[in-house]
């Protein structure tokens, strides 16, 4: 049981339920059908575990000296057999998304492509936040991809439904790297950063109604401000958190709410509360691990 927990810490289980957020946001905005979608769920969440795995792996003696009780520093689980697990997790994920169509298997190759370079090249780089925002980009296409190919019409509006969540999770990262410079000019820049994420949420509302009914009625008004106020709800949270590390810790924690918001955006209510109840799978496994 011991060692078990030890593998559910090393893959973040916690953090799990966002990466389903992702794909299931996608496939509500298509109107994918329940089997694909499952099918497209096992394909991120075996992509994303082997990610989690594969970053341990390259950070293992920095971990000896930075976070010395995860589970491959305190030698619960060796390098070598977290290693192979990441590379099988990775294959499984591919393959997987082979047979669900060949868009899936295209969109699957180049995440597990980016989470490889995210991990080995370019994690502590400046381009790393920007190589996380296109991991999570990429998963809620992957959701896309389960109705197989999509019209040109459609095509702007499903790429705008990513745009938030590429721009959040980038903002995130930034954010997470600046923590030893609480009042750096970066850090302040990866919560604009954050911010403007956010503050896309009404513009893709906005794209969505015009898209839709091709003029702006007092309902579509009076919802727009509905997504103001929530905009102004998670950047007052975020910017509560006293401290870089609390405030990466609550922008976190806001994911799934946030690409709840996303598919309220869409225009995809009842969707939207289906991603908020991941909230509750989230809450009950969050002592396995921790969400970074």
């Amino acid at each position: 049981m011991s060692k078990l927990r030890s593998w559910l810490r090393l893959i973040r289980v916690a953090a799990l339920p966002t990466a389903l957020a992702d794909v299931w946001l996608g496939g509500a905005v298509v109107g994918a059908s329940i089997r694909s979608l499952a099918d497209i769920s096992i394909v991120s969440l075996l992509i994303y575990s082997a990610g989690m795995i594969l970053n341990d792996v390259h950070d293992v003696r920095a971990d000896r000296t930075d976070n010395p009780k995860r589970p491959l520093p305190m030698g619960e689980i060796s390098v070598r057999a977290a290693a192979l697990a990441g590379v099988a997790l990775l294959a499984l994920g591919i393959f997987a998304a082979l047979r669900v169509s060949r868009p899936t298997f295209d969109l699957a190759i180049l995440l597990a492509m980016l989470v490889l370079i995210y991990n080995f090249v370019s994690k502590n780089t400046i381009a790393g936040p920007l190589n996380m925002g296109l991991c999570r980009g990429l998963n809620v296409l992957l959701g896309v991809s389960a109705v197989g190919r999509i019209s040109g019409d459609s095509t702007v509006l499903l790429l705008a439904i990513s745009v938030p969540i590429f721009v959040y999770v980038t903002g995130i990262t930034w954010l997470a790297r600046n923590e030893a410079e609480q009042g750096a000019r970066r850090s302040k820049l990866a919560m604009a950063t954050i911010g403007a994420g956010v503050l896309l949420i009404p513009a893709l509302y906005w794209l969505n109604v015009w898209h839709v009914t091709r003029e702006y009625a007092s309902m579509e008004a009076f919802g727009a401000l509905a997504f103001i106020a929530a905009v102004a709800c998670f950047v007052g949270a975020i910017t509560r958190g006293g401290s870089v590390r609390g405030s990466v810790g609550i922008a976190l924690a806001l994911i799934i709410p946030f690409e709840a918001l996303v598919a309220a955006a869409s225009l995809r209510p009842v969707a939207a509360l289906i991603i908020l109840a991941l909230l509750a799978p989230a809450w009950l496994i969050r002592r396995l691990s921790h969400l970074t």
